[in-house]
C-alpha cells in the first residue's frame, strides 16, 4: 500500500507540473548591414584652424561612437581620400616639392583631431584633403585576427562589412 501511495503521489506531481510552450512570434525588421563590433563613417574637415605656435593646421572631427572604452581597448583607423576613389590610411606624408607635408591624428572621446604639417616647420600649404573615414574597432584582438591590413582600406571594409 505504501508503494502504491508513493506512486499515485509522484503521478499526480508530475501531472501537475505544466509544460511551458514557446510560440514564435514573427521575425523583426532585418538590420543594417554590418558588424556590430566595428563602426564607421565618412566626415568632412569644414575648417583648418592654424596654429601660429606649432606651426601646423588642426582640424577636428565629431565622431560620437569613438569612446573611451574603444580607444583603451579597441582601434581607432582613419583614412584620406587622397583621390576620387582611394583612402589612404593616416598618418600619412605628402612631397609637394622638395619638403614633405603630414597628417596626423589624435583619438579622443567623441572626436578625432587632425594635425597638418610641414617639413621645414614653417606654414604649410594650406590643407587640400578634406575627406575621411573613421573607423572604430571594438576590439583589438578582433582587429589582430582579422589578419587584414589596415593600410588597405578596401581589404578592411570588406573583412568588417563596412559601408
Amino acid at each position: 500500500m505504501k508503494k502504491l501511495s508513493i506512486l499515485l503521489l509522484s503521478i499526480s506531481f508530475l501531472s501537475a507540473c505544466e509544460k511551458e510552450v514557446l510560440i514564435e512570434g514573427p521575425a523583426g525588421p532585418r538590420g543594417e548591414p554590418g558588424n556590430a563590433n566595428v563602426r564607421s563613417g565618412t566626415y568632412e574637415v569644414s575648417e583648418w584652424v592654424y596654429d601660429e605656435l606649432s606651426y601646423n593646421y588642426v582640424g577636428e572631427i565629431e565622431v560620437p561612437f569613438v569612446s573611451e572604452d574603444i580607444i583603451a581597448n579597441g582601434a581607432i583607423l582613419v583614412y584620406a581620400r587622397t583621390s576620387e576613389n582611394s583612402y589612404s590610411q593616416l598618418p600619412i606624408t605628402f612631397f609637394p616639392m622638395g619638403y614633405s607635408t603630414t597628417i596626423e591624428v589624435v583619438s579622443i572621446p567623441g572626436k578625432v583631431q587632425l594635425y597638418w604639417y610641414d617639413s621645414d616647420f614653417t606654414r604649410p600649404v594650406p590643407p587640400f584633403v578634406n575627406t575621411f573615414k573613421v573607423v572604430a574597432i571594438e576590439s583589438y584582438e578582433l582587429f589582430v585576427e582579422s589578419g587584414v591590413d589596415s593600410s588597405d582600406y578596401e581589404a578592411l571594409k570588406r573583412e568588417f562589412q563596412l559601408q
